[in-house]
């Protein structure tokens, strides 16, 4: 892909390995979501810079490691509830969000 400013329908649709098709991207711009874009004549661009920080923006960050699905069915050789793991994951959550705002050291 050469560095230009601006990237088409095809080339955004090119840049993200096709999940996000031209389609997408043309009903986003009619319901006034998805990434920036500038309309020159009947021309649809999207900037790069714009693009780049529209990936930014919809990252996601896992605040733990993710348990297979073993891990989720077994804590320590014994199996445990569902209810037991969920009670577990939110008092990590509780503690790393206490620890975030220096109440709490984990």
């Amino acid at each position: 892909m050469p560095d230009s400013k601006f990237l088409t329908a095809e080339e955004v649709s090119d840049r993200y390995r096709g999940s996000i098709s031209v389609g997408t991207l043309r009903n986003w711009r009619s319901m006034r979501i998805g990434p920036t874009f500038i309309k020159i004549g009947k021309a649809i661009l999207n900037p790069v810079d714009e693009l780049d920080s529209w990936d930014q923006k919809n990252t996601v960050v896992l605040p733990f490691a993710t348990l297979s699905r073993r891990a989720v069915g077994q804590w320590e050789g014994k199996r445990i509830s569902q209810t037991c793991l969920a009670r577990t994951y939110l008092t990590l959550i509780i503690a790393n969000a206490l620890s975030f705002s220096g109440l709490y050291r984990m």
